[in-house]
């Protein structure tokens, strides 16, 4: 052990988990923060203690068949303060697990991330809560993806909040593929425009970085980023910053998601030189004071969205559920899928300005005064009871 408890029973239990740590196949491999120090009292720092107990886990991963298996970290109910970042980088196991125990981090390292998984793969965090502090605001609550071009991927986030104060997201991935998060929620209460609750950047444009791994510097280059699925998911946004950042994504998917925003936008899709594919979106978005859902940008003039589809049963923009920044100059959404129940404000528009457009596809609501691309779709209208192609 790399650091004795306090107590003699608590020596021998630690020791027997490590003994398990070290066992025969088949064995339970379970870390506890405690036996490393850590406080859980929201007073005592915890990040030195817990970053022991993950040093304690790298050195005891096992292969099996070649395989790398072993540990569960476990948080026991309690309110663990870090000052500092707790170090996962190029933690690669396939069966890693943070167990959270609905355990609660709170971030209080200016300028860091909370948790710093840059280069990992098969994660999982599940039944944590992470809380940003105001006082000493990080700049990240948790950090995933890659670090060079080899793949980070295969995460799963479960009931997993990430709340308060963060300089630039809640939640910012990489690059790392075949993620899953189902049931988070993301609240950032920095009052930043240029801040975010999630950040899914297959384009490094954020140049994310970490203190314990050396980190790629290009910027705005095109990534694989595939699969990545949100299943009733919650984004707030309290400062005026967009909730949800996109960045150069293929086959992602939002299902029964919810966002609210107070700001520009609710979604930035954010076109590189290769644009999007196949990106589908099940989210109601609100505030009354909210201007569109999505807004368009990036250093591509021309993206085009080979697969779109957006579906709300009353979106509260209050003026339009597209825009452009002043980068884009024209935007084509092939095969869209485009479903609004209704328009909870009648002065809003579908497109911002109509002629930057070219949709091909369907559109649904049962309010027919909302849309205005005339001439630039083509396919299938439906507004309320009638059906008419374009």
């Amino acid at each position: 052990m790399l650091m004795a408890p306090s107590t003699t029973a608590q020596t021998i239990e630690a020791n027997d988990r490590s003994m398990t740590a070290r066992g025969e196949p088949g064995s339970v491999f379970v870390v506890d923060v405690r036996d490393f120090g850590a406080q859980g009292d929201g007073i005592a720092d915890d990040a030195p203690a817990i970053n022991r107990a993950i040093a304690h886990l790298r050195e005891n991963i096992r292969l099996i068949d070649t395989f790398p298996v072993g540990p569960t970290l476990v948080f026991p109910a309690g309110v663990y303060l870090a000052k500092s970042s707790i170090d996962l980088t190029k933690l690669q196991v396939l069966n890693m697990v943070l167990e959270g125990g609905g355990a609660v981090i709170i971030g209080s390292c200016a300028g860091e991330p909370v948790v710093d998984a840059m280069g990992a793969r098969w994660l999982t965090i599940r039944d944590l809560t992470i809380i940003g502090d105001r006082h000493a605001v990080p700049r990240v609550g948790i950090q995933i993806g890659r670090i060079t071009d080899a793949v980070a991927d295969n995460h799963r986030f479960e009931n997993l909040k990430v709340i308060g104060h963060f300089e630039l997201a809640c939640f910012v991935n990489v690059a790392a593929e075949t993620t899953g998060f189902d049931h988070v929620f993301f609240w950032n209460d920095r009052a930043d425009p240029a801040s975010f609750c999630l950040i899914q950047d297959g384009l490094n444009h954020f140049q994310t970085v970490s203190k314990f791994v050396v980190t790629r510097s290009t910027l705005d280059r095109d990534d694989s980023f595939n699969e990545n699925e949100f299943i009733n998911c919650d984004f707030r946004h309290a400062g005026g910053g967009v909730p949800i950042f996109l960045g150069e994504t293929s086959r992602h998917r939002f299902y029964r998601c919810y966002a609210v925003g107070l700001g520009k936008a609710i979604f930035m899709i954010y076109c590189g030189h290769n644009s999007h594919d196949m990106l589908d979106i099940d989210c109601h978005c609100e505030t009354g004071a909210l201007r569109s859902i999505f807004t368009f940008a990036g250093p591509l003039s021309h993206p085009i969205i080979r697969g779109f589809s957006f579906k709300d049963h009353a979106p509260w923009a209050s003026q339009f559920i597209f825009s452009c920044d002043a980068s884009v100059a024209h935007v084509t959404l092939q095969h869209a899928g485009l479903e609004i129940g209704w328009f909870p404000n009648p002065k809003c528009r579908v497109f911002e300005n109509p002629p930057q457009w070219s949709v091909t596809g369907s559109y649904y609501s049962s309010m027919s005064e909302q849309w205005n691309a005339g001439q630039r779709f083509k396919g299938r209208l439906f507004l309320g009871d009638t059906v008419q192609d374009a």
